[in-house]
């Protein structure tokens, strides 16, 4: 088990030598991917909440509330996103109080080979999946749930 990678390996063959682990039962916490024909394909997304961007809309007429907030499923893929790296600003709530902050995601692996477009309509409607609101949250259903199961473990460590 060795987790020492040498510092000219970039994050993509990281996440591809862990992938490989997974699949063939290596890693070290003992959890294993099952072995089937028909492998699933992975895709790795980092959802980041934590930055300064804000969006605004040009038409008064497609502002929504007393924030002038876009409107909720409103996808940001160019000009102001990174020119090597494959990201996205979505933002998928209708703000309630103040200025929406979109969800900026980084797709780091993606296996499938899926368009653009359906893998940010597939992460908007995540957004809707959220069994504790009736509203549509700003980072997808999935992201929440590995939060609370991350919050809970932590207080089993500690106790």
């Amino acid at each position: 088990m060795s987790n020492c990678f040498k510092r000219d390996v970039t994050k993509l063959q990281t996440i591809k030598l862990k992938i490989d682990r997974m699949r063939r039962k290596e890693n070290p916490l003992g959890w294993a991917l099952p072995q089937q024909s028909n492998e699933g394909l992975i895709t790795f997304i980092v959802v980041q909440k934590r930055h300064h961007a804000r969006f605004f809309c040009c038409d008064e007429a497609a502002a929504r509330g007393r924030g002038k907030n876009i409107p909720a499923g409103t996808v940001i893929d160019r000009v102001v996103t990174s020119p090597d790296e494959y990201d996205f600003f979505l933002c998928s709530h209708h703000g309630i109080q103040g200025t929406s902050r979109p969800t900026r995601y980084h797709v780091l692996f993606d296996e499938s080979n899926m368009d653009a477009n359906a893998l940010q309509s597939i992460t908007y409607y995540l957004c809707h999946l959220y069994g504790r609101c009736a509203r549509s949250v700003s980072i997808p259903a999935p992201v929440y749930f590995a939060d609370l199961v991350c919050a809970r473990a932590r207080y089993h460590v500690l106790a």
